[in-house]
């Protein structure tokens, strides 16, 4: 079990000595775990595309992970994220872990996760009650922020309404709610070699073979948040993405040359202007409409369109973009 540190005193463990030696030993590496990656004779996978397959078996981790899987893949982000700034705590016999999964020091913010091997929405307001009420009365003053980590796209509604109240109730503490989009969104600065920590097989620098690659795609197609009992009755909150609001209101075609535009600009960062767009045209539209679409884009801050490049420039909705097209990318590299 962690502490709190006082006067300038760090715990470390391995899991911190681990992210340490791994930078040493990749900081002037690029990801050699995807040096094997396959290539099509049309088009090659640029180095961006590492990120954003990283990214995505991230997220595809902290979403089909339960308990203690969850809560360790959880410590291992907030140590890639913190280094020694953060203190993961166990439990400890009758004592318990004060309803605290970890500790950030320099902001005294406790978190508290939640993945357990069975959702059930009409429980999560009285674990966050409970997890909450019990982490004030262990830290007191110690508490500044407490922060409710899940795995769910987004928490029962009954859930938000108590965040709401406890926010009202206690104002002196920042409560925040952590989905595994919060968590990849505060990894984003976190440079890709260290998050390789997290896979350990793929850390070890061995190729992305079939093997790897046939996991890969099993995930993409398998892994989903659980969803409630239907017998809960309780309603979730509509999980809308920015690249949902960014494509609203448009045809289907649109809606789709769009996402791809998007997609590409982040998997093939810098990306190559006439081949982005040939790669659109092939999948059936009309040169203007393409390039119509992408100026739409440009002008909405959402790429950029250079001389000889389209970039992204909203990284969220590009990533979102990118993500959508994952199948698409998986058969390019495995044919």
């Amino acid at each position: 079990m962690g502490a709190v540190s006082e006067a300038g005193i760090s715990f470390l463990g391995p899991s911190h000595i681990a992210i340490d030696d791994f930078h040493n030993r990749t900081s002037k590496s690029k990801f050699a775990c995807f040096r094997g990656l396959k290539r099509s004779k049309s088009y090659q996978v640029m180095p961006a595309a590492d990120g954003v397959l990283l990214t995505i078996m991230l997220k595809i981790a902290l979403l089909e992970k339960k308990g203690s899987a969850f809560e360790d893949l959880f410590v291992q982000a907030a140590i890639a994220l913190w280094g020694d700034d953060f203190e993961p705590w166990k439990p400890q016999g009758s004592v318990g872990d004060f309803k605290c999964d970890g500790y950030l020091i320099s902001e005294q913010t406790v978190f508290q996760c939640n993945a357990p091997e069975k959702f059930q929405a009409s429980t999560v307001a009285g674990k966050i009650q409970d997890d909450f009420e019990g982490a004030r009365m262990h830290f007191g003053a110690g508490m500044k922020k407490w922060v409710f980590v899940h795995n769910q796209k987004e928490l029962p509604s009954k859930a938000e309404m108590l965040i709401n109240e406890l926010r009202e109730k206690y104002p002196d503490i920042k409560i925040r709610v952590w989905s595994p989009d919060h968590i990849i969104r505060e990894l984003q600065n976190v440079p890709k070699d260290a998050l390789l920590i997290l896979f350990p097989t793929l850390a070890q620098g061995l190729a992305f073979s079939d093997g790897v690659l046939d996991q890969l795609k099993s995930w993409v197609n398998e892994a989903s948040p659980t969803t409630p009992d239907a017998q809960d009755g309780e309603p979730l909150l509509q999980n809308r993405t920015a690249l949902d609001d960014a494509l609203e209101n448009l045809s289907h075609v649109d809606q789709d040359i769009r996402r791809r535009l998007l997609g590409y600009s982040k998997w093939f960062d810098p990306a190559n202007k006439i081949e982005i767009y040939e790669r659109v045209i092939a999948a059936g539209y009309d040169k203007d409409i393409v390039e119509n679409n992408a100026i739409r884009l440009n002008e909405a801050a959402l790429i950029q369109i250079t001389e000889l490049y389209i970039l992204p420039k909203d990284d969220e909705i590009c990533q979102s973009a990118a993500e959508s097209l994952i199948d698409e990318l998986l058969r390019e590299l495995d044919g």
